[in-house]
């Protein structure tokens, strides 16, 4: 029985550190690409350090902890590593006399910069991944030592293997980002603190003011002081009760001292430069916008349903409850450190809505989770014996990994591809005719180096085929990464929006103008790079626009709305939300009478008044003409109200788009009447047609509809799309509609 219930536990971390390695550093390169904002906080930093000669991060936005961990890593190992690799590819140079040694200045300057750190440092931006990396995988040694310390050794194994497969933690580890490291920092400070728990000795607490002194100096948190505290606080009550002598004592004075000088040493260009550090550090405040007090519940959504998946989930809170019934004091030592960053990111502030902050805390939650795994296995043990409860362990494992295991090997296994620009660009390079105008963002363009005439592709400016086509452009190239941007509007919500926020709101999102817009684009794909979205990159579609033929057409029906509404009726589930739809007797575009919409506030823009069902005859075109008019003249990135039209089958259900949906361009600088056209065949199986009028935002104008006609083909009309050079590419709606910012 023994052989059973007493594995080799060394052998059984070792494994683990095994399997957490090879997903940390498996996809580091190419990883994610090479644009992300924060990055530049360890790798552009430290190459910044090394070639200016100081240790001035130019970053102030962060303590430069991260960027001095990178900088030793580079200067000590990656750039003797890389100047070796140098001397010994040019053995043959150097013997010929070709290149002479010792290398002058200038050229050594020129080797350093295309050589070693490589164009736009590239190399230095893998080199930092690789020590995030690291650090990631120490976070997954240092969790063990905890569990190990507070509960047992079972306990910090299983959390351990929790952590080595949690999904945030590996995706995290192929970007040289500081949350990686700042759940380093603040396990170290745990790990102090539980060490002058057992040994409250002067050695003890200096090295907590370390600790506690590098977790603050990484992401200006505090939360690795406070069990340190809260220790000592203990303890000077244990001592009152056994002398009744009160005193504060100098030791946590040291500590705090320690810790103090610490961030002085490592942070001395911050107080250098102070009045750049303090207007920096208070436009990162209002970015998080400190001191808000509202509940966001939908870190805890993300949580459920792609971190932790919901085994490990539930696993947490009932770790969490038998914690408390069994090992009272060492948990609460942790809710010092859980509680207080909870109350600062999902309510003080909105830090939730980064879902990558909760990287820190993942740690501590999931010792819960492994607690719970470890006493559910005593429990079978008892019951069953122990062969059975073995079986039963491992099979609770693997349903308690399995969705973020999956996510997290998706994740590592496609960042050993190419970047998505990389891919993109030969390809436009070949098949991109130079003659023909594109709508791109300015910042793909450049990327891809595209030469084209080009029109905007922006979020708040021309976005759809029919904007695009307005502005004269032949091809798009959509970003999904920031044509994503419109649909976070559902990460921040309380328990008021719980039932309509907890599940991805997709009905929602793919009922706005953009959501409808991209999906349409969708339709005309000629080529398409993109990875699962659990490998979040640049994620892009090139669409061929086109015009539909010139062929005869019959009027069906129309809408003048000379009388009343004409049986048009409001739907949404935003139909709360204070939009009103009316009947205006007075204005119209040829005789009074037409339909205006009074703005009003809402978090998304899904409310829209439509037509009866109109029946159609699938494969036919379908030309939808109507007037629209805003009250006041609006800039071009002020658009605004559009048409609509979704097809439908046999069960309408007029509250979700159509089997395909499409949108006319908005209007803009004009207040006077602009006829607004859709064009758009009836696709097989549809039986029905629906047109709506809707908002693109909700507080912005007065918009009124009128004199709407509806005409269909003589003749059916072949489906373009189903010929070269479209492709029939099923786009993964994750891109689109992320799960969290940028799926990051």
């Amino acid at each position: 029985m023994s052989v059973y219930y007493k594995p080799k536990w060394n052998k059984l971390l070792l494994m683990i550190l095994i399997i957490a390695a090879l997903l940390r550093f498996v996809g580091t390169k190419p990883g994610y690409n090479q644009y992300h904002a924060d990055e530049g906080i360890s790798y552009s930093a430290a190459s910044s350090m090394i070639k200016n000669g100081n240790l001035d991060s130019l970053r102030y936005d962060y303590p430069a902890l991260v960027p001095l961990i990178n900088y030793v890593f580079f200067k000590f190992v990656f750039i003797p590593a890389k100047w070796s690799q140098y001397y010994f590819t040019h053995i043959s140079e150097i013997i010929d006399g070709v290149i002479h040694i010792p290398i002058s200045k200038l050229e050594q300057q020129r080797i350093f910069q295309v050589f070693v750190l490589g164009e736009r440092n590239i190399n230095a931006l893998f080199w930092g991944r690789y020590v995030t990396a690291l650090f990631s995988l120490g976070n997954v040694f240092l969790i063990y030592l905890l569990g190990k310390k507070l509960f047992n050794k079972k306990t910090g194994l299983i959390a351990a293997f929790l952590l080595t497969f949690n999904y945030k933690h590996v995706i995290n580890s192929h970007i040289g980002l500081p949350d990686i490291y700042n759940a380093f920092f603040l396990l170290a400070s745990l790990l102090f603190a539980v060490n002058l728990w057992q040994k409250p000795t002067r050695q003890a607490y200096l090295l907590a003011g370390i600790v506690s002194g590098l977790s603050f100096s990484v992401k200006y948190q505090f939360f690795g002081f406070i069990p340190i505290v809260a220790v000592h606080i203990c303890k000077t009550f244990q001592q009152y009760k056994i002398n009744k002598d009160l005193r504060f004592g100098f030791n946590i004075i040291l500590t705090g001292l320690v810790a103090v000088l610490l961030f002085f040493l490592i942070n001395p260009y911050h107080f250098l430069y102070l009045d750049r550090t303090i207007e920096i550090v208070s436009e990162v405040s209002r970015k998080y916008a400190m001191g808000t007090k509202q509940l966001n519940l939908y870190p805890f959504s993300y949580f459920f349903h792609i971190d932790y998946g919901p085994v490990e989930f539930i696993l947490i809170f009932v770790g969490i409850l038998l914690a408390l019934k069994r090992y009272l004091k060492q948990t609460l030592l942790l809710m010092t450190v859980i509680v207080p960053f909870f109350y600062i990111i999902i309510y003080y502030s909105i830090g939730g809505f980064y879902i990558r902050n909760f990287i820190s805390t993942t740690p501590l939650l999931l010792l819960f989770a492994g607690l719970a795994v470890w006493q559910i296995f005593e429990l079978l043990k008892r019951f069953s014996g122990s062969k059975l409860a073995i079986v039963g362990l491992c099979l609770m494992l693997a349903a308690t990994v399995f969705l973020p295991a999956r996510n997290s090997i998706i994740n590592s296994y496609y960042y050993t591809k190419p970047w998505g620009y990389d891919v993109m660009r030969p390809w436009i390079e070949k098949n991109l005719p130079k003659d023909v105008p594109i709508a791109a963002h300015p910042f793909d363009a450049r990327n891809l180096n595209i030469t084209n005439k080009r029109s905007e592709f922006e979020i708040s400016g021309a976005y759809s085929l029919a904007e695009h086509k307005e502005n004269g452009a032949k091809y798009a190239l959509m970003n999904l990464n920031w044509a994503g941007n419109p649909f976070y509007f559902w990460m921040s919500y309380g328990f008021d929006d719980l039932k309509l926020y907890w599940n991805k709101p997709i009905d929602l999102m793919n009922n706005t103008y953009h959501g409808i817009a991209a999906e349409e684009l969708f339709r005309y794909q000629i080529y398409t790079v993109t990875k699962p979205w659990q490998a979040p990159d640049t994620h892009l579609i090139v669409a061929k626009l086109f015009d539909w033929p010139d062929i005869k057409y019959s009027l069906v029906n129309e809408y003048n709305f000379d009388e009343n509404e004409e049986n048009w009726a409001i739907y949404g589930k935003g139909k709360d939300s204070g939009i009103d739809f009316r009947y205006d007797p007075e204005i119209g575009q040829n005789r009074p009478g037409s339909v205006i919409v009074i703005p009003a506030g809402s978090k998304s823009s899904i409310t829209r008044i439509s037509s009866p069902l109109i029946p159609i005859k699938e494969e036919h075109l379908y030309k939808i003409a109507g007037f629209l008019k805003t009250d006041i003249k609006l800039d071009s990135d002020e658009r605004e109200g559009f048409i609509r039209i979704d097809f439908y089958g046999d069960k309408p259900d007029l509250e979700k788009v159509g089997i395909i949906s499409s949108v006319s361009s908005r209007v803009y600088g004009t207040n006077d009447w602009v006829n607004k056209k859709i064009i758009e065949r009836a696709p097989v199986g549809s039986k029905y047609l629906v047109i709506g009028f809707q908002t693109y935002v909700t507080n912005r104008t007065k918009i009124w509809l009128d004199d709407v006609t509806i005409e269909e083909s003589i003749d059916k009309v072949k489906d373009i799309t189903s010929e070269s050079p479209y492709i029939k590419t099923k786009i993964d709606l994750n891109y689109l509609y992320p799960n969290s910012h940028g799926n990051l």
